[in-house]
């Protein structure tokens, strides 16, 4: 979508990644704000669920309700509808990974995210410009209490190419 109307949508992204994350037991969940090979004025975000893979397909429906709520009450109501159908306990801390693209307005995007992720309570690791891949490397890392960061995540793909050579023989 067009870029500058996304300043609300994406506080609502960091809202339900901090949610995800509490419906977790506090496990890492991350975002990313990209939107690929679309047009330099679009720009979206993708949540990384716990396990380093795209979000849990179910949680989809909740981002759709948050997303479509035209009132301040409805958007509550449809917040502590989540929280109910999930079991959320708000005291549970959210940790949510944070990685954005090259886009011009990609940083403005992904504060927005911030903002909504720490409206929750949650805690922010901001990793700068990553890819997808990384970003989703970096959260199943973290929540498996492996290394992460660039380093880590270059070293990994390096150990693959190298694995992949030798069995090239």
């Amino acid at each position: 979508m067009n870029a500058d109307l996304l300043d609300s949508v994406m506080m609502q992204v960091g809202v339900l990644a901090a949610l995800r994350s509490k419906s977790t037991a506090g496990l890492t969940t991350g975002v990313v704000v990209t939107a690929s090979h679309n047009m330099e004025v679009d720009n979206g975000a993708k949540i990384a669920d716990p396990t380093g893979e795209m979000m849990k397909e179910t949680w989809e429906a909740y981002a759709s309700m948050l997303a479509n709520a035209e009132t301040d009450e409805e958007y509550f109501r449809e917040l502590h509808a989540i929280a109910a159908a999930e079991k959320i306990d708000f005291t549970v801390p959210a940790t949510v990974f944070l990685g954005r693209d090259t886009r011009k307005h990609s940083l403005a995007l992904s504060k927005a995210v911030e903002c909504g992720i720490k409206a929750l309570g949650g805690a922010v690791s901001d990793f700068g410009l990553a890819t997808t891949p990384q970003l989703h490397q970096y959260v199943r890392s973290a929540n498996n209490n492996e290394s992460f960061g660039e380093k880590a995540y270059y070293d990994k793909v390096e150990q693959a190419f190298m694995k992949i050579v030798k069995s090239d023989g």
